[in-house]
C-alpha cells in the first residue's frame, strides 16, 4: 500500500512538471493574430438620405426611399424592418364580450340582424386607438330596434375609434341588448384561446384580436448610382397602417427596436479606430 502511494505521488509530480513546461512554451510569432481594425465599416457606403413621397403620403400610407446602400444591404434592411414592424408594434383591440343571456358563440340569439356570429365578426373589425395598459370595460345598452356603431364606443372619452362609421349591430323592433366589451393592449395577433388567460367573468365570449396597426408592407430594390458606380442598392419601402399610427412613426419605432437588439453584439468602444487583439489563432478548421 505504501509502495502504491509512492508511485501515485511520483506520477502526480511528473504531470505537474510537464504542465509547467507547457505553460512556459511560447507560440511561434506566426500564431499571434495581427492587430485587427474593427472599424472596417468606414469604407462601406452609408445611406445619405431617406426621401418621403409627400405626394402620396397619408395618415395610413407612406413610401420611403433609402440610398445608397452596399449590394445586398437593401434586402437585409428591408426584410429586417418588415419583420420588426409586424412583430413589435402594439395596439388595443376588443378581446372579449359578455352579452346578457348568451353563454357561447353558437347560441341562437333572436333579434340580432345577421345573427350572433355577425356581431362578433364586426367587433373584431373595430379599430381602437388606445395605448395605455390595463383592461377597459365598456357597458353598453342598445334600445329596442337600435343600432350600435364604432362611434358609440368612444362616448366616454376613454378610447377613440379609427373607423367610427363601422356598424357593429342592428337590432330588430322590440328587441333590446345589453353587453359589456373588454378592450386590452396587446402585440400582434392573439387567438381567443390566449385571451382566455385574462380570466374574465363566467359567460364571457373571447375573440381573436389583432392588435398591430400595421396592415401591409412592401419593399423593392433598385440600382443606385454614386459617382461613376451604378452597382449600389436603393431600397423603396411602403407601409400601410390602420391610421392609429403614422407610417413615419412606425418606421422610426422599428428602426429603434433593431438598434436596441443589435447593440448587444457591440463589445468595444466605437470611437476607437483600432483594437489590438492578442489572441491565439488555431490552424485547425472550425
Amino acid at each position: 500500500m505504501i509502495w502504491l502511494h509512492f508511485l501515485s505521488a511520483l506520477a502526480l509530480r511528473r504531470n505537474m512538471s510537464n504542465l509547467k513546461l507547457l505553460s512556459e512554451v511560447s507560440l511561434p510569432q506566426s500564431h499571434q493574430a495581427p492587430e485587427i481594425y474593427v472599424q472596417n465599416w468606414t469604407n462601406l457606403a452609408m445611406p445619405s438620405r431617406m426621401r418621403v413621397d409627400h405626394r402620396t403620403l397619408t395618415p395610413s400610407y407612406g413610401r420611403f426611399t433609402i440610398e445608397p446602400l452596399e449590394q445586398g444591404y437593401a434586402v437585409t434592411l428591408g426584410h429586417s424592418l418588415r419583420k420588426t414592424l409586424h412583430a413589435s408594434m402594439n395596439g388595443s383591440a376588443i378581446v372579449a364580450v359578455k352579452i346578457d343571456g348568451v353563454k357561447k358563440p353558437t347560441d341562437d340569439v333572436v333579434g340580432i340582424q345577421g345573427g350572433l356570429m355577425n356581431l362578433l365578426l364586426n367587433l373584431k373589425e373595430v379599430e381602437i386607438i388606445h395605448q395605455e395598459e390595463g383592461i377597459i370595460e365598456l357597458d353598453l345598452t342598445i334600445a329596442p330596434g337600435g343600432q350600435l356603431f364604432g362611434s358609440d364606443l368612444s362616448t366616454n372619452g376613454e378610447i377613440k375609434v379609427r373607423n367610427p362609421s363601422k356598424q357593429i349591430v342592428q337590432l330588430e323592433e322590440g328587441v333590446s341588448l345589453q353587453m359589456k366589451l373588454y378592450i386590452n393592449l396587446g402585440l400582434g395577433y392573439i387567438t381567443a384561446e390566449e385571451n382566455e388567460k385574462l380570466k374574465l367573468p363566467r359567460g364571457t365570449l373571447y375573440l381573436d384580436s389583432y392588435h398591430s396597426p400595421i396592415r401591409e408592407i412592401r419593399y423593392e430594390v433598385e440600382n443606385a448610382r454614386v459617382d461613376q458606380r451604378t452597382d449600389y442598392d436603393r431600397l423603396i419601402f411602403e407601409i400601410w397602417t390602420s391610421g392609429t399610427i403614422s407610417p413615419q412613426d412606425s418606421l422610426a419605432r422599428a428602426a429603434r427596436v433593431l438598434k436596441k437588439q443589435l447593440g448587444l453584439f457591440i463589445h468595444f468602444d466605437e470611437n476607437i479606430s483600432a483594437i489590438p487583439m492578442h489572441r491565439q489563432v488555431s490552424d485547425e478548421p472550425m
